[in-house]
């Protein structure tokens, strides 16, 4: 935070231009703001295994807790997918080495991250990603 903010609003409670509620209810949304920031953004260690061809296109799987639906979702996404990258997201490694297999199989990049955060693993996608359309899709929504 900085000073002259923090500065300006103490100055404000001493001239008791504020009440000491709207005060603790500054620090305490700074407070929060900064900690999903730094939550929606934090990965501890990442996976990425990249197969990617180059297309302007990107397409995310991001794959859930049950990975019976995943065969069928996979090929279905590999039969469509000529005029696009596809990366399969895995956020917290669950079912790794079913993930990986089908990504080999498919011929998809694989990216997984820990903790269990998609949130944090979806923004690091999009901030290290060179496509120029993204589009996310659930390993369920067939």
């Amino acid at each position: 935070m900085r000073l002259e903010v923090l500065r300006h609003w103490t100055t404000k409670l001493l001239k008791r231009e504020i009440t000491y509620y709207d005060y603790v209810m500054f620090l305490l949304r700074r407070i929060f703001v900064k900690m999903q920031t730094t939550y929606n953004t934090h990965l501890k260690k990442v996976t990425y295994i990249d197969r990617s061809q180059g297309k302007e296109v990107g397409v995310v799987i991001l794959t859930g807790l049950y990975p019976i639906t995943w065969d069928v979702v996979f090929r279905r996404v590999y039969e469509f997918s000529g005029n696009f990258d596809v990366t399969v997201l895995n956020a917290g490694g669950l079912n790794r080495e079913k993930a990986i297999r089908l990504s080999e199989e498919f011929g998809f990049s694989y990216l997984e991250g820990t903790p269990n955060n998609y949130v944090a693993l979806q923004n690091y996608y999009i901030m290290n990603s060179s496509h120029k359309i993204i589009i996310k899709m659930d390993d369920d929504v067939f």
